[in-house]
C-alpha cells in the first residue's frame, strides 16, 4: 500500500504541525477550561430573545487569553472570569468582515459557579449608536448536574 507521504521527513513534519495545532487549541481554550464530564459551570454568547433590546456578543478573550472567533460556549471550573467581548451595532453580526478591525469592543466579568450556565449578551440603549454594557442576561441551572464522577 502507497504511503501519503513517500518521503519520511514529510510524515514527521505532519505529526509536528498536528502537534503544534494541538497545543495550540489547548492554549486557546483558557486558563479554566475542563471537560464537559469535569465539575463545571458554561458561559455562553448566545442568540438573545426577541424584543429584550440584547444582541449577540463574540467571546475574543477570556482572562486575557485569545479565543478562536468559532466558540460560543465554554466549559470552564468554578471561579472568577473576564471575558473579552464584542458586539456589532443592532443588525450586524458581532463578527466583522476579514480584514476589519471591530469597533464596539467591551468586558464582563462572571462568577462562575458549578451546575450553572450563563447566557451573555450586549445590552444597548434605546438608539442603536450609544455605548453597549455586557451583561448576564439568564442563569440556568445545567441538568444532570456537573460533579465530577
Amino acid at each position: 500500500m502507497a504511503s501519503l507521504y513517500p518521503n519520511p521527513h514529510a510524515r514527521a513534519g505532519a505529526a509536528a504541525s498536528l502537534l503544534a495545532l494541538a497545543v495550540l487549541a489547548a492554549g486557546c481554550a483558557g486558563g479554566g477550561s475542563v471537560r464537559p464530564d469535569e465539575t463545571h459551570g458554561i458561559v455562553v454568547a448566545a442568540p438573545s430573545p426577541q424584543g429584550v433590546n440584547l444582541f449577540p456578543v463574540t467571546i475574543a478573550t477570556i482572562d486575557g487569553q485569545l479565543q478562536p472567533q468559532y466558540r460560543s460556549a465554554y466549559w470552564l471550573e468554578p471561579g472568577t472570569y473576564t471575558f473579552g467581548l464584542r458586539s456589532g451595532l443592532p443588525g450586524e453580526a458581532a463578527l466583522p468582515p476579514p480584514g476589519e478591525l471591530p469597533t464596539r469592543k467591551g468586558t464582563l466579568t462572571v462568577e462562575v459557579a458549578a451546575g450553572k450556565r450563563y447566557l451573555i449578551a450586549a445590552q444597548y440603549a434605546d438608539d442603536p449608536a450609544d455605548e453597549w454594557e455586557a451583561v448576564v442576561y439568564t442563569v440556568e441551572d445545567l441538568e444532570g448536574g456537573t460533579e465530577a464522577p
